[in-house]
């Protein structure tokens, strides 16, 4: 699960809802709004009724919190839109997450950005023979 407690976490070790929010400052500039949908989930831990839940989210530090938050009912899956989406969104959940929402993002709410992601290849022969076993997404700008 991704979720793990702050005292689950070594002292040098960032917590998971650290994370969390330095992954969604990777996908969404200040300012952006973006949804956070959960599908298949019980309110609460052992409840047997499921149904999707979903937020507009314009803060990543709430952001992350709630997602660690709704990652440990056992939900079947959480996702994060890439691409921002139409701002009035945020006036239906604003920076929360809503169990059984009725409205959710469509096509039509998607606003087309385009945006630069770098990724950190190297070739296997540089690496003496070894596979690196860690990869992930570099902000725009970090890699010259």
């Amino acid at each position: 699960m991704l979720a793990e407690s702050a005292t689950e976490s070594s002292s040098t070790e960032p917590s998971r809802s650290t994370n969390i929010e330095q992954y969604l400052q990777l996908l969404h500039q200040p300012g952006d709004v973006y949804e956070t949908r959960i599908l298949d989930t019980p309110q609460k831990r052992g409840a047997s009724f499921r149904a999707n839940a979903s937020g507009y989210f314009n803060d990543h530090s709430k952001a992350a919190r709630l997602i660690k938050h709704w990652d440990s009912v056992e939900p079947a899956g959480i996702y994060v839109t890439m691409n921002p989406v139409v701002p009035d969104l945020l006036a239906r959940s604003a920076n929360a997450i809503r169990f059984r929402a009725k409205n959710t993002t469509a096509d039509g709410d998607i606003v087309l950005v385009q945006r630069k992601l770098e990724f950190a290849v190297q070739r296997v022969e540089q690496c003496g023979g070894i596979r690196p076993v860690r990869s992930g997404i570099v902000p725009e700008g970090f890699l010259h």
